[in-house]
């Protein structure tokens, strides 16, 4: 390998070969990292050296129920809760929830209040 001082073909810096890779290719340190990096993200997704941007934590947006939907719910069940019969701070609950796999049908879905709806939670509890 020689020791000639070459100029990088990315970005024209003079530098001393010191990798067999710089001998061979013509690239500096930084080039040679950058070019890695880019290389490396294009197939795996992600860079080999440099900082990774943060993945977003936000989740998907999930469709809500339509208004008519809910007031069907809550007129099939008479606007109390099927829990405790409150008829004050009423929600539309799955059934199974959409979490578990739970569907927006009508079968799948009950009026609770909202102490019964957070007492409850992702569990798969049906009203007596």
């Amino acid at each position: 390998m020689s020791q000639d001082p070459f100029h990088c073909l990315i970005c024209g810096k003079s530098q001393t070969a010191q990798f067999m890779y710089q001998f061979r290719l013509h690239v500096c340190d930084s080039c040679a990292e950058g070019v890695a990096n880019l290389w490396y993200e294009a197939h795996s997704g992600e860079f080999l050296t440099w900082p990774n941007p943060q993945k977003s934590a936000k989740s998907p947006t999930r469709k809500q129920l339509s208004a008519t939907t809910m007031l069907a719910v809550w007129r099939r069940d008479g606007f109390r809760c099927v829990k405790c019969d409150a008829t004050e701070d009423l929600t539309v609950d799955h059934i199974k929830a959409r979490a578990n796999g739970g569907a927006d049908d009508m079968q799948n879905l009950q009026t609770l209040c909202r102490t019964c709806n957070c007492r409850k939670g992702k569990r798969l509890e049906v009203a007596a």
